[in-house]
């Protein structure tokens, strides 16, 4: 099952992707798909920062670990999207 679904996710997510790039689609389709891509990843990495910063006072490292993956997301994020 969870082959399944990452299959399926990273069918969507790459598809997503690509239409995004593409000049050959509608504009009226790539924005709000574009948005919805940026959507989609912010709210995963603000949940990592919210998750680090709400362990923070039970666990110092996971808390850090959490925080550091979160920026290692945001960093890679906006090269990834200012490459493209």
């Amino acid at each position: 099952m969870e082959y399944v679904f990452e299959f399926i996710l990273e069918f969507i997510l790459e598809g997503s992707l690509a239409i995004c790039r593409s000049k050959k689609i509608n504009r009226w389709i790539r924005w709000p798909l574009f948005i919805f891509l940026i959507l989609f990843f912010a709210s995963v990495i603000i949940g990592l920062f919210v998750a680090g910063v709400c362990m923070f006072r039970s666990s110092l490292p996971v808390s850090l670990l959490f925080l550091a993956i979160g920026l290692f997301l945001l960093v890679g994020c906006v090269i990834t999207f200012l490459k493209r």
